[in-house]
């Protein structure tokens, strides 16, 4: 069994995005559906070791994490 839900946000090889879907294959695996932040759909193996999850917007706000002020030109 993964660990990823719909949702979650992930950071692979070639980019980061939005998991939309999970499907369960055959041979007991899940096909993650990544909407990428480049606005294109990818399809990828859950097992693949460089997928990692990151933590949702929500959660970097209550740990107190955020970016420089003038990463948003404030």
């Amino acid at each position: 069994m993964n660990n990823f839900e719909i949702g979650d946000y992930v950071k692979f090889a070639g980019g980061r995005g939005e998991i939309t879907k999970i499907e369960q294959r055959p041979n007991g695996g899940h096909l993650l559906h990544v909407y990428t932040s480049e606005g294109q759909l990818r399809k990828l193996p859950s097992g693949l070791p460089h997928i990692e999850k990151l933590d949702s917007l929500v959660d970097r706000l209550a740990a107190g994490q955020s970016d420089a002020p003038l990463h948003y030109d404030l």
